[in-house]
C-alpha cells in the first residue's frame, strides 16, 4: 500500500502463511500507513507481487472555496479510523490528494485543515471503503490575510532598532492569547471576520500601544499604523579632570527621570558615552560618579531632549591615588603569611569606618586632602598598630612604612620514649605565655612539630600531653626566643594497661559495665572505660569503681603496673529512703522523693523546700558526708531527652545545696535518665518509684 503523501507503489505481501488471530501492528494517527488487520485463513498463501483482493485504494482531495489546498500554504490531511473508534490509532492517513491503501471495510474519516490561524476538523462517519475511493471535501472557511506596517515619523520600524508588532484578538477581548500576530509588514492568515488589532511599539525607552477595534479582515488587508512619537537620542560623556570615565576604573552613569522626580525607576540610563533613545521631551538627568571611595551625584533638571543630544559633564573632583608598602625588617609583607593593611580616616577620627583601605602595595582612590592613616601588622602573635596623622594626599602617593617587629618562629617537638607524639594516638601541644604569667590565654600555641610566630622575648612554655586516661602538664619557664627556635621535650611517661572484667552474679558483663579510675581516697575521677577494655594510665595506686544498671563494686588502693587483669563483682548497694522524722540513713545510696520541678524544666518548685532541707541536714549533721546527686527518670520520652533532663535537674539540686552552705567539693551531680530503674516501668506506680533523686555517698563502704 502507498504511504500517505507519496506516489510510491503499494506495499505488497510476500509468500507467507497467516495464522488465525494474528493482527499486524497499526500506526499512530500521524505515522506511516500500516496494515491494521491480518488474514484470517489458516495456511492461505498469497503470491509475492500480487495485491490482496480485500485492499482498497483511498484518496481525499481537500478544497477551500473550491480551490484544492495542494500547492498552497494551507495544510490538509485525512485519517481513517475503524468505524466507531475515533480514539484508536488511525489505520491509514495521507495529505490532501495522497493515496492510502487499507483493508476494505467501514471507516470514520477525519479531515483536518489549517491555514495560518484558521483551523477546522470534519468527521465523515461510517464511510464504506472498497476498491478505489476518490473523495472530495470542501472546508468552506473564508480566509483573510492581514498585514500591518508600523511606522514612526513615516519610517517603517521593520529593519530598524525599533520594535513594532500587531496582534489579532476576538472583538471585545484585549487580554489573553492573541489569535495571530506578526512583526511590522508580516502577513498572517486568519478566518475572515472582525478582530480587535493591538499594535505595540518600542524604541529604546519609548513605548506605545494602539488598539484598532472591530477591524474587518477579509481577502487581503494591508494597513499602516503611524505611531507618532518624536524620538530623541541622548548621550552624556562623564569626565573628571577632562578624562572620560569610560574605560577607566572610575564609573560614570546618567539616568533620565520625568521632570520633578528624583526617585523611583528612571526612564532610561546609560554609562558614560552610551546613547539612549527616549521620547523627545523634558527630563531631569542624574549624573552618578564613583572612583574608589570618591562618590558624587549631580542633577541637571528640566533638560530639553530632542533630536540628537550629546553633552559632557565634568565632575571636577581632585582624586588622590594612595598606596602604602608595609615592610618588616625591610621585607615587603605582600605575598607572605603576614597580614598588613592601611586604613584611611578623616583627620581626628581613629574609630568608626575608614574612608578606604588596602593591603600592602594596594592602591586606593580617595578625594585629595588630609587623612589619618592606620597601619596594622600581624605575623602570628606578633602585632603592631601605627597611626600616621594628618597625611596630605594629592595625585599619586606611594609610601613605605616599616613595622619594626622582631618575630621569633618557635617550634616544639614533644616526644615520649623518643617517639614524636604527632601522628600517634597521643596529643601533645605547647602554649607560650609571657614570662611570669601562667594564667589567661597564651600568646601562641601549636601541636607537636608546629611553629608559632611570636614577638622576640622571654616566655613560660606549657607542655600538655594526653593519651588514654593519662594527662600530663609540664612548665618550662623563662625561655628566650629570637629568630628560629626548634626544641624537643621528652615526657618520659611510662604506662600501665589494666583491664577490668566486671561480673554480676558470677556472669561476665563483657563491655556493658563502666569502669572508673580515681586517685586513692579522691572523689575526682581520672576517667572511665568500658569493662573488658584496656585502660591507659601511669603506674601507681588507684581506687577502681565499676557500675552497671544500679549495681556497683570497688577495688580500693590497688597498685597498677604492667598489664594486669582485674575482676570486680558488682552488686546492688544497700538502699534507704529519706523519710521525714526518721534517723539519718546510713546506707551508701539514699532515695529521695518529693523533689519536684516545673513541667519539662529543671526549675525547683517551692513545695520541694522541706525535702531539700532534709537533704541539707545530712551534710550539716553527718561528719564528712559527701555525695553525688543522681537524677533518674522513668522511660517516658526518648533516652537522649531523659538523660539531658535528669542531668539538669540533678545539677539544680546540687546548686541549691551549695547556695545553702554545702562546700562545692562535697557534692557533685550526674543525670542517669532512664538507664537505672529501681523497678520495671510497667505501671504508673513503678514509674513513680523510678522518678527520683538519689544520693550516692562518696567512698561509702
Amino acid at each position: 500500500m502507498r504511504k500517505g503523501g507519496g506516489t510510491q507503489p503499494a506495499i505488497r505481501y510476500g509468500w507467507r502463511a497467516i495464522r488465525i488471530g494474528v493482527v499486524a501492528p497499526s500506526s499512530d494517527r500521524r505515522g506511516a500507513v500500516r496494515i491494521a488487520a491480518g488474514l484470517f485463513c489458516l495456511g492461505l498463501m498469497v503470491p509475492a507481487g500480487a495485491a490482496h483482493a480485500a485492499d482498497a485504494d483511498v484518496t481525499y482531495t481537500i478544497t477551500n472555496g473550491g480551490v484544492p489546498i495542494n500547492g498552497t500554504q494551507a495544510t490538509g490531511q485525512f485519517h481513517l479510523f475503524p468505524a466507531g473508534h475515533r480514539d484508536a490509532d488511525s489505520t491509514g492517513w495521507g495529505n490532501s490528494g495522497d493515496h492510502a491503501t487499507v483493508p476494505a471495510g467501514a471507516y470514520d474519516v477525519q479531515i483536518t485543515f489549517s491555514d495560518g490561524a484558521a483551523h477546522k476538523e470534519i468527521w465523515l462517519d461510517n464511510q464504506k471503503i472498497d476498491g478505489t475511493v476518490d473523495g472530495k471535501v470542501e472546508i468552506g472557511i473564508p480566509i483573510g490575510e492581514a498585514s500591518y506596517k508600523i511606522a514612526n515619523g513615516g519610517v517603517d520600524t521593520n529593519g530598524t532598532q525599533a520594535s513594532g508588532q500587531f496582534h489579532l484578538y476576538p472583538p471585545g477581548h484585549h487580554d489573553g492569547d492573541s489569535i495571530a500576530w506578526g512583526n511590522s509588514d508580516d502577513h498572517v492568515r486568519v478566518r475572515a471576520g472582525t478582530y480587535d488589532v493591538h499594535v505595540n511599539f518600542s524604541d529604546g525607552a519609548a513605548q506605545k500601544d494602539v488598539w484598532l477595534d472591530n477591524q474587518v479582515i477579509t481577502g487581503t488587508v494591508a494597513g499602516t499604523v503611524e505611531i507618532g512619537i518624536t524620538m530623541a537620542d541622548a548621550s552624556y560623556k562623564i569626565t573628571n579632570g577632562g578624562v572620560d570615565t569610560n574605560g577607566t576604573q572610575a564609573n560614570g552613569q546618567f539616568h533620565l527621570y520625568p521632570p520633578g522626580r528624583h526617585g523611583g525607576d528612571s526612564v532610561a540610563w546609560g554609562n558614560s558615552g552610551d546613547h539612549v533613545r527616549v521620547a523627545a521631551g523634558t527630563y531631569d538627568v542624574q549624573i552618578d560618579f564613583s572612583d574608589g571611595s570618591v562618590q558624587k551625584e549631580t542633577w541637571l533638571d528640566n533638560q530639553a531632549i530632542a533630536g540628537s543630544v550629546a553633552k559632557t559633564i565634568e565632575i571636577g573632583t581632585s582624586i588622590a591615588d594612595v598606596s602604602y608598602k608595609i615592610t618588616n625588617a625591610g621585607v615587603d609583607t605582600k605575598g607572605t603569611q603576614v597580614s598588613a593593611q592601611f586604613h584611611l580616616y578623616p583627620p581626628g577620627h581613629h574609630d568608626g569606618d575608614s574612608v578606604a583601605w588596602g593591603n600592602s602595595d594596594d592602591h586606593v582612590h580617595v578625594p585629595a586632602g588630609s587623612y589619618d592613616v592606620h597601619v596594622t601588622f600581624a605575623d602570628g602573635a606578633s602585632k603592631r598598630d601605627i597611626w600616621l596623622d594628618n597625611q596630605s594626599f594629592a595625585g599619586v602617593v606611594a609610601r613605605t612604612v616599616e613595622a619594626g617587629v622582631a618575630t621569633a618562629e618557635v617550634g616544639y617537638t614533644i616526644t615520649n620514649a623518643g617517639v614524636d607524639t604527632k601522628g600517634t594516638g597521643a596529643a601533645g601541644q605547647f602554649h607560650l605565655f609571657p614570662a611570669g604569667h601562667r594564667d589567661g590565654d597564651g600568646i601562641g600555641w601549636g601541636n607537636s612539630g608546629d611553629h608559632a610566630r611570636v614577638p622576640d622575648g622571654a616566655y613560660d612554655v606549657r607542655i600538655d600531653f594526653g593519651q588514654g586516661l593519662v594527662k600530663k602538664r609540664i612548665w618550662i619557664d623563662n625561655q628566650n626566643f629570637t629568630g628560629t627556635v626548634a626544641r624537643t621535650v621528652e615526657l618520659g611517661v611510662v604506662f600501665t594497661r589494666p583491664t577490668v572484667t566486671v561480673t554480676r552474679d558470677g556472669v561476665d558483663l563483657a563491655d556493658k559495665a563502666t569502669v572508673t579510675y580515681f586517685p586513692p581516697g579522691s572523689d575526682t575521677a581520672i576517667g572511665s572505660v568500658q569493662s573488658n577494655t584496656e585502660a591507659l594510665l601511669e603506674p601507681g595506686r588507684y581506687d577502681i569503681y565499676a557500675d552497671f544498671e544500679n549495681a556497683e563494686g570497688w577495688l580500693r588502693n590497688v597498685t597498677l603496673s604492667g598489664a594486669p587483669h582485674l575482676v570486680i563483682a558488682v552488686v546492688r548497694p544497700k538502699v534507704q529512703t529519706l523519710t521525714a522524722g526518721a534517723p539519718p540513713p546510713k546506707a551508701c545510696t539514699i532515695e529521695v522523693y518529693g523533689v519536684n520541678f516545673d513541667f519539662d524544666k529543671a526549675t525547683l518548685r517551692p513545695e520541694s523546700a522541706p525535702v531539700l532541707r532534709q537533704v541539707l541536714a545530712l551534710f550539716t549533721t553527718i561528719p564528712g558526708f559527701a555525695s553525688e546527686v543522681a537524677g533518674h527518670t522513668d522511660n517516658i520520652g526518648t533516652a537522649a531527652y531523659n538523660m539531658r533532663l535528669s542531668d539538669a535537674r540533678a545539677a539544680a539540686v546540687r546548686n541549691w545545696l551549695i547556695q545553702h552552705g554545702v562546700a562545692a567539693p562535697r557534692v557533685s551531680s550526674r543525670g542517669y535518665g532512664d538507664t537505672q530503674p529501681l523497678v520495671p516501668n510497667t505501671s504508673d506506680e513503678n514509674r513513680f518509684k523510678n522518678r527520683r533523686v538519689e544520693l550516692r555517698r562518696t567512698n561509702c563502704k
